[in-house]
């Protein structure tokens, strides 16, 4: 790679968003110099008025910012873009869970990853779980009732419906579980699936106050978003939502690795295999002040470890793919990732990822670039493969059905109380852990 200048801050907050905006506001609070680092335009993930490094990485030539300091606070969300369909920015893409495992550091909970409906056709845009009280009607692209086909004796379609308007992600503990099933698994077999809201009764005819209240809100929204379903049918998909693991961090933040913290989405703990609405935002002010305070704490204490003449990262320059090259490759990660980790998984589906993200890994070891921005997609795209890498061996290794984690070979809860524990990864290994 090109040359590099080595900068020096007491506090480096990785991201931008709301945990990583909360973390930098309490390190300056605390008295420590604090730069906050975005891969995008600043603003753009959260708010701020703090300075922020947007040069640091890769510029546009090439030459690499290298940035040094008494304690870093990743927060850079989760890796939604790991799958084709996500809700995400196109830039979340494991840039905590990768450099953190990276690091030595250990992750926990990586098999817990939060999953929705949500419309693709014509706009992108969320299907709300409160739509489904409407009674709505859905049909694959053969104009087939397929929902009924995969419920099992004694469950209706009405029972998964009336547990479905009460919560938007899918989870294994109700029986709407069946809803996103059934979608994902005639996705898989190439059926498009539609939903008709175009006969919803009027509003004075809609005897549910929540709905009745609830209803004109999201309608305006879809509206907004160019998903009108008084005049279309809305093609539905499951998207990628959010993780539920993440960086194991203790009570300051911190993970095991020193010095190393992590907040928001990049951090595992906080939540479990399921997780309630809100709860991610509120885990983020909580320990993103707890993080910034402690980091600068940290900092006072401390002075910057001895300089280590280290190489930028290992990415030959030269003639390199091109960026469509590389999003090719990504596309290929995705439609892999879609297909055998996202909501439905099986032993030989996991096995299939693997040995597919493998072979893909082989392709890139020795894949150049030439300019900065190939090399940040190359970059995401190593993140992607090793945080997909990571929830493929947590999944493997939990052979039950618990929360937002499906196993189709595997498709109840354990009662052994084994499994309440975590599966955390470190260093490559995978085993149990009580929190």
């Amino acid at each position: 790679m090109r040359t590099h200048a080595v900068l020096y801050t007491d506090v480096l907050v990785i991201g931008a968003g709301a945990a990583a905006s909360r973390a930098a506001l309490e390190s300056e609070r605390a008295g420590a110099d604090t730069v906050m680092i975005t891969k995008r335009r600043f603003g753009s993930a959260g708010t701020s008025t703090f300075r922020v490094a947007e040069s640091a990485g890769f510029s546009a030539s090439g030459d690499l910012s290298e940035y040094r300091a008494k304690a870093v606070i990743l927060a850079t969300g989760g890796a939604g873009c790991l799958f084709e369909e996500t809700l995400n920015p196109v830039d979340i893409t494991g840039d905590g869970y990768a450099p953190g495992a990276r690091a030595g550091a250990r992750l926990v909970n990586m098999e817990f990853m939060q999953s929705g409906l949500g419309v693709i056709e014509p706009a992108k845009t969320i299907f709300n779980a409160w739509i489904w009280s409407l009674c709505p009607d859905i049909q694959n692209s053969s104009g087939e009732d397929f929902i009924t086909k995969y419920l099992p004796d004694g469950v209706t379609l009405q029972d998964c419906i009336a547990a479905k308007d009460g919560h938007y992600p899918f989870s294994t503990r109700d029986l709407s579980r069946y809803i996103e099933i059934a979608v994902k698994k005639e996705g898989n077999r190439g059926e498009g699936v539609y939903a008709d809201l175009r006969k919803v009764p009027p509003l004075s005819e809609i005897d549910n106050m929540n709905l009745a209240q609830m209803w004109p809100i999201t309608k305006a929204w879809m509206q907004k978003c160019g998903a009108d379903p008084d005049n279309s049918i809305l093609r539905l998909t499951c998207y990628a939502h959010a993780f539920n693991g993440g960086l194991l961090i203790d009570e300051h933040a911190e993970t095991t690795v020193p010095r190393l913290l992590a907040v928001g989405e990049t951090a595992g703990g906080p939540h479990g295999a399921d997780r309630l609405g809100g709860n991610m935002f509120s885990s983020g002010q909580v320990f993103g002040e707890i993080a910034g305070k402690y980091a600068a704490g940290l900092a006072r204490e401390s002075d910057f470890p001895a300089r280590r003449e280290t190489a930028p990262p290992s990415i030959p320059w030269g003639g390199g793919p091109g960026e469509a090259r590389l999003d090719a490759w990504r596309g290929r990660l995705q439609r892999l990732a879609s297909r055998d980790l996202l909501v439905v998984r099986t032993g030989e589906g996991l096995r299939h990822y693997q040995e597919e993200a493998r072979l893909l890994e082989e392709e890139l070891s020795s894949a150049a670039v030439s300019s900065g921005r190939e090399a940040q997609k190359l970059l995401e795209l190593k993140n992607l493969l090793l945080t997909g890498r990571l929830v493929a061996q947590a999944a493997l290794k939990r052979t039950e059905s618990r929360g937002s984690h499906y196993r189709e070979d595997f498709p109840a809860m354990s009662e052994d109380p084994m499994w309440r524990k975590a599966i955390a990864l470190e260093n490559g290994n995978c085993s149990m852990e009580e929190l």
